[in-house]
């Protein structure tokens, strides 16, 4: 593996580790890295959107399943009845995988 690409998967893996490997939103158990295309393949959410001049720094990534990720999309989760609402949405929406 080259320099650049180990670098980067150890950074897959930090992030992977912030919540034990599991989705920040909805907490299902993710695979950092599926053979194939999963629905519990880890994708990386900014939880300032990179749109609303939030940062590509660490402190702002979270693991993320693919349906929250995208769930998410660039919303800003700015409260704690957002975030409430949110999850139970999302963790609804999971229990039919």
């Amino acid at each position: 593996m080259s320099p650049i690409k180990e670098r980067e998967h150890r950074k897959r893996v930090e992030i992977y580790n912030k919540t034990g490997g599991r989705c920040y939103f909805c907490g299902r158990e993710l695979e950092i890295n599926p053979l194939y295309p999963t629905d519990n393949e880890m994708t990386i959410d900014h939880l300032i959107p990179r749109s609303k001049g939030g940062s590509n720094k660490y402190a702002n990534k979270v693991p993320a399943c693919k349906y929250c990720n995208n769930l998410k999309s660039n919303r800003m989760i700015t409260d704690k009845l957002s975030y409430k609402i949110f999850i139970s949405y999302a963790y609804e929406e999971t229990l039919v995988f």
